[in-house]
């Protein structure tokens, strides 16, 4: 049967004081990044929220906070999955309240991610009202800790999500709502210069001039990362020395490369792990990709088609976009799992106090979501992306 999209666009627009109402309960309920009790309080109250469509249900703890797993329509072949972190950046040390502005919600996490949540909510009713328009098994995922890197979930997700056909993120979209095909890796870089102190008028020579071994070390980087142009380095911290009149003991830098290239972020770490010292210093590099980049694959590319096709029929133009930051979805795409990341509402602010959603964006979302619940994945076709 044939969705009507116009039919399902009303029906989510007269659900709009509804999805405002519920977003704000969300946002209400502070989620910062390692409050595990409140993080968990808050996967209570989904738990309950969608307990009367009898999910099949498995919650592991983890010292970030709980993963929530909530497994729907499960006689379906296919399965699709849902991601959405309910962590949410500390921006003041006092509570943020929610507020109403015309068509504007304002409040910690209603943008970047707990919007996210309550359009899933919608969608799940939607989808339980009319069951045959699923084609799908459908996995909802909750997560604790996004914002910080994931630490303690990742690793859960990757295998929660390794069998799906497809895995949809509703991270922030972009300027004019456009999802993200590609995001940068990051690579962290930390390095210790042990010289000798020395007096630097007397006898300087008697010591090892850590700050000097670090301007070496860096010309080294900037060297090897001219081979690599997608590569963008931020020094970021730079620290040595005790006195001006001290040959510097010692120095540091704590420094980040990222790139919409693994396989340039990976060769650039290599080579500077090999860096040597051009005095006695002793130098100690650590350097490690802390999220790998999200890359336009064939697979991703066409996840992104089917939903711009959808879209089509809800009169908007689905645009996709590049972006520096980062999310689960480059560690699932790392490792092959079909992924479509920044799916979620308009709006702007995120991690500030004047974060904020644009209501009048959740019919198409929902309608968005909906849509892609609807698709054979499992018959999927992977074309070949014109970009590369």
């Amino acid at each position: 049967m044939k969705m009507n999209y116009q039919k399902l666009h009303n029906y989510y627009e007269n659900k709009k004081q509804e999805f405002t109402s519920l977003l704000t309960q969300f946002v209400e309920i502070q989620t910062y990044s390692g409050e595990t009790e409140n993080i968990n309080i808050f996967l209570d109250f989904l738990l309950n929220l969608f307990s009367k469509y009898e999910p099949k249900i498995k919650r592991i703890e983890t010292n970030g906070g709980d993963i929530l797993i909530l497994d729907l329509f499960n006689d379906k072949e296919g399965q699709i999955i849902f991601l959405s972190h309910v962590d949410t950046v500390r921006v003041s040390e006092d509570k943020v309240n929610c507020s109403l502005d015309e068509n504007k919600l304002y409040g910690n996490g209603s943008y970047d991610m707990k919007a996210a949540s309550a359009i899933i909510y919608f969608v799940i009713d939607y989808l339980c009202q009319n069951q045959s328009e699923i084609n799908n098994s459908i996995r909802l995922i909750f997560t604790p800790d996004e914002e910080t890197g994931s630490q303690y979930s990742m690793e859960h997700l990757i295998k929660l999500c390794n069998n799906a056909q497809a895995v949809f993120i509703g991270e922030p979209s972009c300027n004019g709502g456009k999802v993200k095909l590609k995001r940068k890796g990051v690579l962290h870089i930390n390095i210790y210069i042990l010289g000798r102190s020395a007096h630097s008028g007397i006898e300087p020579e008697e010591g090892i001039d850590a700050n000097k071994e670090l301007l070496a070390v860096l010309n080294k980087i900037y060297l090897i990362i001219s081979k690599y142009p997608s590569i963008h380095f931020n020094p970021g911290i730079i620290s040595g020395g005790v006195k001006k009149n001290v040959v510097s003991p010692d120095s540091f830098l704590d420094a980040e490369m990222r790139s919409f290239s693994n396989h340039d972020l990976q060769n650039a770490m290599n080579e500077i792990k090999n860096i040597k010292p051009d005095s006695e210093a002793i130098i100690n590099i650590d350097t490690f990709i802390n999220k790998p980049a999200l890359e336009m694959t064939d697979t991703n590319y066409n996840l992104y088609l089917i939903a711009k096709e959808i879209a089509s029929h809800l009169s908007v133009d689905l645009g996709y976009c590049s972006t520096g930051g980062a999310s689960d979805g480059s560690n699932l795409g790392a490792v092959g799992i079909p992924v479509l990341d920044g799916l979620g509402i308009q709006g702007g602010g995120a991690h500030t106090t004047w974060e904020h959603i644009d209501i009048d964006d959740f019919p198409f979302r929902a309608a968005l979501y909906t849509g892609l619940s609807t698709i054979h994945f499992n018959k999927l076709y992977v074309g070949k992306s014109d970009e590369k």
